[in-house]
């Protein structure tokens, strides 16, 4: 696969946005709907979660909230609660903030009008449901929102929604389904030739192979070896500690835990901060039943 750019470029533009607004640069006319420092906004707290500088990435995304409210523009507030306002506390495991920003980000896009924005913020609360409750139910509601989606045209993040729709399918026991849908988010990903999220969809393809179990094993830790080279070529820290993690995770039942530690504790080892998020946590609590 083609690897994508360096994520710290990312980082860097919306350095270079907020330099330009904080010397007089106007803010309009606008390339989107959204305030430019909005937009530059929520792809630098996405990138500094997967560059692994997980408590500013946290601290971008609540900033933005902020900044929003500020602005007294709603799309610009309906697209933060509707994007980094809900990946952040996602990528971080904090469901409980996903859930209470959704209500508000769902109601407002809703109240002004923007439906696509809606659906995407009914998907990241289907996402999060379907992990704690029944998994059945909250697919449906993923895929009705994913086919308004998809009906109006908008492609932004479709791989990863697949990626999420075929995990849904696997809670759900339908790995044909789910295959189906793995296949598409691959094919999504080298269409779009972004790749910040292919290491996800490679890490949920090895997912799927585990549970399928017979021989998949060894096609399972080929994918997640894939998606860590992907997220190392991006710098992606954060995706290379879920890759790891899923790597070690099977090592240990095949190798034994002593194989499986240095394939995770390097990695662990880079994080400065973020310790308190899930996957650290779980990184950190594997490697010491592990020892």
């Amino acid at each position: 696969q083609t690897c994508a750019l360096p994520i710290d470029r990312s980082v860097a533009a919306a350095d270079r946005v907020r330099e330009l607004v904080e010397a007089g640069a106007p803010a309009s006319p606008r390339l989107g709907a959204a305030d430019p420092r909005i937009i530059s906004e929520c792809f630098r707290a996405q990138s500094l979660w997967a560059l692994g500088h997980v408590d500013q990435a946290r601290a971008t995304s609540d900033g933005l909230l902020t900044l929003a409210r500020s602005l007294g523009d709603p799309y610009s507030l309906a697209y933060v609660l509707n994007f980094a306002a809900l990946q952040v506390p996602d990528f971080c495991g904090e469901d409980g903030l996903v859930l209470e920003r959704t209500d508000e980000g769902i109601a407002l896009a809703r109240e002004v009008g923007y439906p696509f924005l809606e659906m995407f913020g009914v998907m990241a609360r289907a996402w999060v449901e379907g992990r704690s409750g029944d998994p059945k139910a909250a697919l449906l509601k993923f895929d009705a929102a994913l086919q308004r989606v998809n009906a109006m045209g908008v492609g932004y993040s479709r791989g990863r929604n697949l990626a999420r729709r075929a995990r849904m399918l696997m809670r759900c026991g339908d790995m044909a389904a789910a295959e189906l849908s793995i296949a598409q988010a691959l094919g999504q990903e080298e269409r779009a030739g972004s790749q910040h999220l292919t290491p996800d969809v490679l890490l949920a393809e090895g997912e799927l192979m585990l549970a399928e179990g017979g021989e998949r094993p060894v096609l399972a830790a080929a994918a997640f070896r894939t998606a860590f080279e992907q997220a190392r070529s991006q710098g992606a820290l954060s995706w290379q500690l879920r890759a790891a993690t899923a790597l070690a995770r099977l090592t240990a039942v095949t190798d034994g835990p002593a194989a499986a530690v240095p394939l995770l504790e390097p990695v662990l080892a880079r994080f400065t901060e973020g310790h308190d998020t899930a996957d650290l946590k779980q990184a950190a609590a594997l490697l010491a039943e592990w020892r």
